[in-house]
């Protein structure tokens, strides 16, 4: 096949690949990733050009198939030279390239990972040599290889970014040549996260609609974090949050049949050290306010009568639930820490339906803070122990993004 044509085939394979993003034909394939790579080629130094390294380029969609195993499918050219990313006597050009590249990662953590792969490519290859009379062109058609490498991969703060760095050995065996042809390549390019980007995008677009509705209701508006998990909770939170709004209080009380929310603890000031004191009349109400004071955003005041009320009784049937709520209202703040502390307390009662809830949440604070090992095993702890909780789905979620982070 003449280069022209191939050329053209290249051509056109770009084409239909930008053609597919602008129909949006790439999200029925889901990829995660895409990337692009630029490539270094030597021919083994047994063989005629091998003493040099020959330029190439290359794009491919990356597919998590899962937490271990990734699939990456690539489309360029590349190019073996007798000399330094130029040719002096002799150059092997392979276009178009194609490959499959099947990866296991070895290790893995928030910012690096290292991995091994193997796979197959597919290309044209074209042998130059130069003559007296100038080069000699010898076209041996389509051919495969076979390949094996390792890599790693450095992230690039926290936008989805990732520097990714390769090398393979290839051998030839599909290649009709008596001697093999022999490939030792190396990458070097960037991966860019599709699906953390859009989740990110998504986030924004949740956040706007939130603030606008929360603003109507006088609610005040949403800080974001930084945190892509974060965010995900914090306006899952809030929805909830309004959620309740829209219910009468009765309704709203987990396990509270006495449904009165008229009578209001007492709040006072001790003049010699300035300090408030909230006076429990009825054990109750009080909780019920504390409630109405979370759902109106107002954690502060509501630490206050939920911390009253563990000092008022210690052993009450609504004990669990204080806890949870102050752990809620810690959560809401940020405080991540403190709320683990307020759920793990929630776990010291055992016969409390409040328990996969305190999981739940105490999971996404590990998540939250990055401490993915802690935030798996604090998931698993809820499908293992309550498998039929209504949490169970959301949890296995929360395993399956930290696994693919």
């Amino acid at each position: 096949m003449k280069l022209k044509t191939r050329l053209f085939l290249m051509t056109i394979i770009v084409m239909a690949a930008n053609s597919a993003f602008a129909l949006n034909v790439a999200s029925i394939l889901h990829p995660e990733e895409v990337g692009f790579h630029l490539v270094g080629t030597r021919q083994d130094a047994s063989q005629m050009g091998g003493s040099g390294v020959g330029p190439g380029a290359e794009i491919f969609l990356g597919y998590h198939l899962n937490k271990k195993l990734h699939l990456a499918i690539g489309a360029g050219f590349m190019t073996a030279t007798d000399d330094i990313f130029k040719a002096k006597f002799s150059k092997a050009v392979l276009l178009p390239s194609l490959e499959a590249r099947l990866s296991y990662t070895l290790s893995k953590s928030n910012s690096f990972r290292t991995f091994i792969f193997m796979g197959f490519h597919v290309y044209s290859e074209e042998l130059k040599y130069k003559t007296a009379s100038g080069w000699s062109r010898t076209n041996s058609g389509y051919s495969g290889s076979a390949l094996i490498g390792a890599g790693a991969a450095l992230a690039l703060g926290k936008s989805g970014h990732w520097l990714n760095i390769t090398a393979d050995y290839r051998y030839g065996i599909l290649s009709s040549a008596t001697v093999k042809p022999q490939y030792w390549v190396g990458k070097i390019g960037f991966i860019y996260n599709i699906q953390k980007n859009k989740q990110l995008t998504k986030n924004d677009n949740y956040y706007n609609d939130l603030n606008a509705f929360m603003s109507d209701q006088g609610q005040g508006e949403i800080a974001q974090d930084t945190s892509t998990h974060a965010n995900s909770e914090n306006i899952q939170s809030r929805l909830e949050m309004l959620e309740a709004l829209t219910m009468s209080n009765a309704n709203a009380i987990d396990g509270i049949k006495n449904n009165e929310v008229t009578n209001i603890p007492e709040v006072r000031k001790v003049d010699n050290n300035d300090q408030t004191v909230i006076i429990v009349t009825n054990y109750n109400s009080s909780y019920n306010e504390g409630l109405s004071l979370f759902r109106l955003v107002k954690y502060d005041k509501s630490i206050m009568i939920f911390h009253a009320l563990l000092k008022e009784d210690s052993n009450n049937a609504l004990t669990s639930n204080v806890l949870y709520w102050i752990g809620e209202c810690k959560f809401a703040q940020g405080l991540y820490r403190q709320a683990i502390d307020s759920f793990n307390s929630v776990l010291e009662f055992t016969k409390s339906h409040k328990r996969d809830d305190a999981l739940l949440k105490k999971g996404i604070c590990y998540t939250n803070l990055e401490n993915f090992n802690d935030a798996n095993a604090t998931f698993e702890e809820l499908i293992n122990n309550y498998p039929k909780s209504e949490y169970v789905q959301r949890a296995r979620k929360y395993i399956e993004n930290a696994d693919n982070i």
